[in-house]
Protein backbone atom coordinates (compact mmCIF):
# COMPACT_ATOMS: atom_id res chain seq x y z
CA UNK A 1 0.00 0.00 0.00
CA UNK A 2 1.40 3.70 -1.03
CA UNK A 3 2.01 5.94 1.78
CA UNK A 4 1.59 9.75 0.44
CA UNK A 5 1.50 12.29 3.21
CA UNK A 6 -0.04 15.23 2.45
CA UNK A 7 0.84 18.29 4.67
CA UNK A 8 1.08 22.09 5.52
CA UNK A 9 3.72 23.36 7.12
CA UNK A 10 2.76 26.97 9.67
CA UNK A 11 3.44 28.58 12.14
CA UNK A 12 1.51 28.31 14.99
CA UNK A 13 0.75 31.32 18.10
CA UNK A 14 0.93 30.28 21.61
CA UNK A 15 -2.79 30.64 22.04
CA UNK A 16 -3.13 28.44 18.70
CA UNK A 17 -0.80 25.79 20.44
CA UNK A 18 -2.72 25.98 23.43
CA UNK A 19 -6.38 25.27 21.27
CA UNK A 20 -4.64 21.85 19.73
CA UNK A 21 -3.54 20.84 23.14
CA UNK A 22 -6.97 21.32 24.33
CA UNK A 23 -9.08 20.01 21.64
CA UNK A 24 -6.73 17.14 20.19
CA UNK A 25 -5.27 13.88 21.08
CA UNK A 26 -1.86 14.43 22.35
CA UNK A 27 0.12 10.85 21.17
CA UNK A 28 3.87 11.95 22.33
CA UNK A 29 6.87 14.30 22.83
CA UNK A 30 10.29 12.41 21.20
CA UNK A 31 13.24 13.51 20.06
CA UNK A 32 14.57 12.69 16.15
CA UNK A 33 18.01 12.86 14.40
CA UNK A 34 18.07 12.59 10.62
CA UNK A 35 20.98 12.44 8.81
CA UNK A 36 20.36 13.76 5.16
CA UNK A 37 22.18 11.88 1.80
CA UNK A 38 22.74 13.19 -1.52
CA UNK A 39 26.00 12.91 -4.00
CA UNK A 40 27.71 15.73 -4.43
CA UNK A 41 26.58 16.92 -7.23
CA UNK A 42 22.92 16.83 -5.46
CA UNK A 43 21.46 14.26 -7.55
CA UNK A 44 18.31 13.30 -6.38
CA UNK A 45 17.46 15.92 -3.93
CA UNK A 46 17.31 18.25 -7.36
CA UNK A 47 14.71 15.53 -8.86
CA UNK A 48 12.34 16.55 -4.94
CA UNK A 49 13.82 12.98 -4.02
CA UNK A 50 15.38 12.74 -0.07
CA UNK A 51 16.70 10.33 1.52
CA UNK A 52 17.18 9.85 5.22
CA UNK A 53 18.37 8.33 8.06
CA UNK A 54 15.74 8.46 10.93
CA UNK A 55 16.53 6.65 13.79
CA UNK A 56 18.62 4.20 12.36
CA UNK A 57 15.78 3.42 9.81
CA UNK A 58 16.64 4.43 5.87
CA UNK A 59 13.14 6.41 4.68
CA UNK A 60 12.88 7.97 0.68
CA UNK A 61 10.73 11.26 -0.14
CA UNK A 62 9.46 11.54 -3.42
CA UNK A 63 8.08 14.69 -4.27
CA UNK A 64 4.20 14.21 -6.08
CA UNK A 65 2.95 16.96 -8.40
CA UNK A 66 1.42 20.03 -6.51
CA UNK A 67 -2.30 20.97 -7.80
CA UNK A 68 -2.25 24.61 -6.32
CA UNK A 69 1.63 25.02 -5.01
CA UNK A 70 0.69 25.46 -1.35
CA UNK A 71 0.33 22.04 0.18
CA UNK A 72 3.17 19.55 -0.06
CA UNK A 73 2.71 15.82 -1.46
CA UNK A 74 5.23 13.38 -0.83
CA UNK A 75 5.39 9.32 -1.11
CA UNK A 76 7.45 8.19 1.61
CA UNK A 77 8.66 4.66 0.92
CA UNK A 78 10.65 2.72 3.81
CA UNK A 79 10.98 -0.73 1.70
CA UNK A 80 14.34 -0.97 0.87
CA UNK A 81 13.97 -2.65 -2.39
CA UNK A 82 11.88 0.06 -3.05
CA UNK A 83 14.13 2.54 -2.04
CA UNK A 84 16.89 1.10 -4.24
CA UNK A 85 14.96 0.98 -7.32
CA UNK A 86 13.54 4.53 -6.79
CA UNK A 87 17.54 5.55 -6.49
CA UNK A 88 17.64 3.79 -9.86
CA UNK A 89 20.74 1.48 -8.13
CA UNK A 90 21.09 -2.61 -8.30
CA UNK A 91 18.33 -3.92 -5.99
CA UNK A 92 20.20 -7.05 -5.68
CA UNK A 93 22.65 -5.24 -3.12
CA UNK A 94 21.93 -3.63 0.24
CA UNK A 95 21.43 0.01 0.72
CA UNK A 96 24.42 1.21 2.68
CA UNK A 97 26.69 -0.75 0.06
CA UNK A 98 24.43 1.19 -2.95
CA UNK A 99 24.82 4.23 -1.25
CA UNK A 100 28.89 4.19 -1.30
CA UNK A 101 29.09 2.87 -4.54
CA UNK A 102 26.75 5.79 -5.84
CA UNK A 103 28.11 8.33 -3.85
CA UNK A 104 25.76 9.53 -1.30
CA UNK A 105 26.83 10.72 1.85
CA UNK A 106 25.49 12.66 4.52
CA UNK A 107 24.90 16.52 3.58
CA UNK A 108 23.64 17.19 6.84
CA UNK A 109 22.70 16.05 10.18
CA UNK A 110 20.28 17.43 13.22
CA UNK A 111 17.57 16.86 16.01
CA UNK A 112 14.37 17.85 16.17
CA UNK A 113 12.29 17.99 19.34
CA UNK A 114 8.33 17.10 18.28
CA UNK A 115 4.95 17.05 20.21
CA UNK A 116 2.45 14.96 18.02
CA UNK A 117 -1.07 15.82 18.78
CA UNK A 118 -3.87 13.99 16.79
CA UNK A 119 -7.67 15.35 15.40
CA UNK A 120 -9.35 12.73 13.26
CA UNK A 121 -7.63 12.68 10.25
CA UNK A 122 -5.18 15.10 10.99
CA UNK A 123 -1.92 15.06 12.90
CA UNK A 124 0.03 17.70 14.03
CA UNK A 125 3.36 17.64 14.84
CA UNK A 126 4.95 20.97 16.57
CA UNK A 127 8.50 20.76 16.07
CA UNK A 128 12.15 22.59 17.42
CA UNK A 129 14.61 21.82 15.11
CA UNK A 130 18.31 22.14 16.52
CA UNK A 131 20.80 22.92 14.03
CA UNK A 132 23.32 23.31 16.49
CA UNK A 133 24.57 26.89 16.55
CA UNK A 134 20.64 27.94 16.25
CA UNK A 135 16.98 26.48 16.51
CA UNK A 136 14.39 26.55 14.05
CA UNK A 137 10.43 25.94 14.83
CA UNK A 138 7.26 25.31 12.46
CA UNK A 139 4.00 22.90 13.06
CA UNK A 140 3.04 20.16 10.51
CA UNK A 141 -0.34 19.55 9.61
CA UNK A 142 -0.68 16.66 8.26
CA UNK A 143 -2.82 13.74 6.67
CA UNK A 144 -1.60 10.24 5.61
CA UNK A 145 -3.70 8.49 2.67
CA UNK A 146 -2.96 5.39 0.38
CA UNK A 147 -3.80 6.92 -3.17
CA UNK A 148 -3.92 9.85 -5.20
CA UNK A 149 -7.52 9.76 -5.57
CA UNK A 150 -7.88 11.24 -1.92
CA UNK A 151 -5.47 13.90 -1.94
CA UNK A 152 -7.98 16.71 -2.89
CA UNK A 153 -10.37 15.93 -0.12
CA UNK A 154 -7.06 15.44 2.57
CA UNK A 155 -6.38 19.23 1.07
CA UNK A 156 -9.51 20.69 1.49
CA UNK A 157 -9.81 19.30 5.46
CA UNK A 158 -6.08 20.42 6.29
CA UNK A 159 -7.36 24.07 5.06
CA UNK A 160 -10.20 23.75 6.68
CA UNK A 161 -8.22 22.76 10.08
CA UNK A 162 -6.71 26.13 9.41
CA UNK A 163 -9.14 28.38 9.06
CA UNK A 164 -11.14 27.11 11.88
CA UNK A 165 -7.64 27.88 13.64
CA UNK A 166 -7.25 31.08 12.41
CA UNK A 167 -3.70 30.40 10.93
CA UNK A 168 -2.06 33.04 8.94
CA UNK A 169 -0.78 31.13 6.06
CA UNK A 170 -0.09 34.52 4.01
CA UNK A 171 3.72 34.37 3.82
CA UNK A 172 5.21 30.45 2.79
CA UNK A 173 6.80 28.94 5.83
CA UNK A 174 10.26 26.09 4.89
CA UNK A 175 10.48 23.12 5.60
CA UNK A 176 13.21 22.21 8.54
CA UNK A 177 15.70 21.18 5.45
CA UNK A 178 14.82 24.04 3.51
CA UNK A 179 15.73 26.14 6.44
CA UNK A 180 19.08 24.70 7.17
CA UNK A 181 20.59 24.38 3.50
CA UNK A 182 19.61 28.33 3.35
CA UNK A 183 21.51 29.03 6.78
CA UNK A 184 24.32 26.06 6.29
CA UNK A 185 25.19 25.16 2.53
CA UNK A 186 24.08 28.18 0.10
CA UNK A 187 25.24 26.68 -2.54
CA UNK A 188 23.21 23.55 -2.51
CA UNK A 189 19.70 25.95 -1.52
CA UNK A 190 20.68 28.04 -4.55
CA UNK A 191 20.80 25.22 -7.04
CA UNK A 192 17.23 23.73 -5.65
CA UNK A 193 15.61 27.20 -5.88
CA UNK A 194 17.02 27.46 -9.24
CA UNK A 195 15.70 24.09 -10.36
CA UNK A 196 12.50 25.23 -9.32
CA UNK A 197 12.56 22.48 -6.63
CA UNK A 198 11.99 24.65 -3.27
CA UNK A 199 11.01 28.29 -2.85
CA UNK A 200 12.95 30.99 -2.28
CA UNK A 201 13.10 32.20 1.36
Amino acid sequence: MRTIEIEKKVRLEPHQIKKIAQKAFFLKEIRIQDTYFDTADYRYTMQNMWLRKREGVFELKVGIKKQNGSIDRYEEITNEKSILKYLGVDIDTDLPTALSQEGLSPFCTFATERKSYQLGEINIDIDAADFGDLRYQIAEIEIVVSDLDKVQDAEQKIFQFIKDLDIDVSIPVPAKLTYYLYCKRPEHYQALVHNKVIQPL
